[in-house]
């Protein structure tokens, strides 16, 4: 979520909703259409913390993700952010589906 909301701000309009207490909504906008017609933002008001995104797309589709869980700080091994060669065979074929 923090990918989209950095670009969000370059390429959306934004204003604010009613929200719950203790919560910022904001409503994003494209300014140019695209396939994305709407994201909803919600953030904690003490620390500005992603508590939720809902994405709307052209389509009718609609994306939420939901943030209950937050941990700050961990510390992770540098191998579980390196692709091990060997755990994919040389033949295997991996299709880009972007």
């Amino acid at each position: 979520p923090y990918a989209i909301v950095q670009s969000a701000f370059k390429s959306y309009n934004v204003s604010m909703l009613k929200a719950a207490a203790g919560i910022y909504a904001l409503r994003l906008t494209p300014k140019v259409d695209n396939d994305i017609m709407e994201i909803v933002l919600t953030l904690n008001r003490h620390d500005y913390r992603i508590r939720g995104i809902k994405i709307i797309t052209s389509d009718g589709n609609v994306y939420k993700t939901d943030i209950s869980n937050y941990k700050a700080k961990n510390k992770f091994a540098k191998s579980q952010f390196v692709f091990d060669k060997k755990a994919v065979p040389a033949k295997t074929i991996i299709n880009d589906l972007r």
